[in-house]
């Protein structure tokens, strides 16, 4: 029995997609990640050893740093406003490789209206984990904004946002 290249290539298209499905977020529409709660991790994007993972899809990977950030509120559901200020660069394991590289941090200010100091937060576009809104977040949802149930329930101290040391460090290349 013979396999023809013409049957071959939708099941490999086929499985390929399920693989791709598993490794990547799931969407809330084309523009925002549908996250999967919130974070009991304090650092959990507020330092470079352990920045938001939102991977690479296609060849666009700031697009996945921005369906990141439309994806957090602030924690009455307040919508976020953000800016770039810049990236540092850490060693990252490849998967490919089974080797340390040297990856991109993109390092992003955030704040909202009742915000009284910008919030930093740090993503990686070259590794993908599940996401989660950091401590201090809600999130948009299918639902709407019906989360703030599960920040009460964390019951975890707020991080120091103040990032004392960035003020110090340099992050150029």
């Amino acid at each position: 029995m013979s396999i023809r290249a013409k049957n071959i290539i939708p099941i490999i298209l086929l499985i390929s997609l399920g693989w791709q499905s598993c490794s990547q977020p799931k969407m809330l529409d084309a523009f925002t990640f549908q996250l999967n709660g919130i974070s009991n991790d304090p650092t959990y994007g507020y330092t470079e050893n352990n920045p938001i993972k939102v991977g690479v899809r296609g060849n666009e990977p700031k697009i996945n740093e921005f369906r990141y950030i439309n994806a957090l509120k602030g924690p009455d559901g307040e919508e976020i406003i953000f800016r770039e200020l810049g990236d540092c660069w850490k060693k990252i394991s490849s998967k490919r490789s089974k080797k340390k590289i040297l990856g991109q941090i993109k390092i992003y200010e955030v704040t909202y209206d009742s915000l009284s100091r910008p919030i930093i937060l740090f993503i990686n576009n070259y590794e993908y984990k599940p996401l989660y809104a950091p401590i201090g977040f809600t999130f948009e949802n299918s639902a709407g904004i019906d989360n703030k149930m599960q920040v009460e329930k964390l019951n975890n101290p707020t991080p120091d946002l103040s990032n004392k040391d960035m003020e110090q460090e340099d992050f150029s290349l």
